[in-house]
C-alpha cells in the first residue's frame, strides 16, 4: 500500500513532464500607448496585439508594468474599450490593482477575460487604464511615470494552441 502524498508527487512529475506539450506560455510588448483626455483628467489607452492568440484556448493572461510610484498609493483599473472613444468602455467587467511607492512590485493585471472576449468576438480597441471615481478617476502627477513603464510592460499569456 502506498502512501498518499506518493500518488499526489506521481501526479505531479507526470503533469510536469507533459504539460509542455499541451500547453504554452507567450511573452508579449505592449502595443501603443495613448493618454486619452476626458474632461478634466487623464486616462491611457493601450493597444494590444493578440492576432497570434486566433487558435488557441487562452487560460490566462496578465498585464505586467514595472514598478512606477515615487510616492503614495494608487489604484489602477484596467477596462475592456468597446469602441476608440475612451469613453466607452464595458463596465461588466474590469481588473484592478493597488499598489504603493513602498511596495516595489509590478503592477499585475489579470486580462483573461478580455483577451477571450476578443477571440471570440472581435472588435479589439484595447485596455483603457484609470482610476477609480473615488481617487479622481485619472491620472494626475503619476502619469508620466506610469506612461514610461508601459513601455517596459508585457503581456504575459497561457495558452493551449486548439487542434486542427
Amino acid at each position: 500500500m502506498q502512501p498518499k502524498h506518493f500518488k499526489g508527487f506521481i501526479f505531479l512529475a507526470l503533469l510536469l513532464i507533459f504539460a509542455p506539450l499541451f500547453a504554452d506560455t507567450l511573452n508579449l510588448p505592449i502595443g501603443q500607448v495613448m493618454v486619452r483626455p476626458s474632461g478634466r483628467v487623464n486616462r491611457i489607452q493601450v493597444s494590444l496585439d493578440v492576432s497570434c492568440l486566433r487558435d488557441c484556448q487562452v487560460d490566462y493572461a496578465e498585464i505586467l508594468i514595472p514598478h512606477f510610484l515615487t510616492q503614495g498609493a494608487i489604484t489602477i483599473e484596467g477596462w475592456r474599450l468597446r469602441s476608440n472613444n475612451p469613453d466607452d468602455y464595458d463596465t461588466t467587467y474590469h481588473s484592478r490593482y493597488v499598489t504603493d511607492a513602498e511596495v516595489r512590485l509590478p503592477v499585475v493585471l489579470d486580462i483573461t477575460e478580455f483577451i477571450k472576449h476578443w477571440l471570440a468576438n472581435g472588435n479589439n480597441f484595447g485596455i483603457l487604464l484609470k482610476r477609480p471615481y473615488y481617487e479622481g478617476g485619472g491620472f494626475r502627477g503619476e502619469l508620466q511615470n506610469l506612461r514610461n513603464a508601459l513601455t517596459n510592460a508585457r503581456l504575459m499569456v497561457f495558452f493551449v494552441r486548439k487542434r486542427r
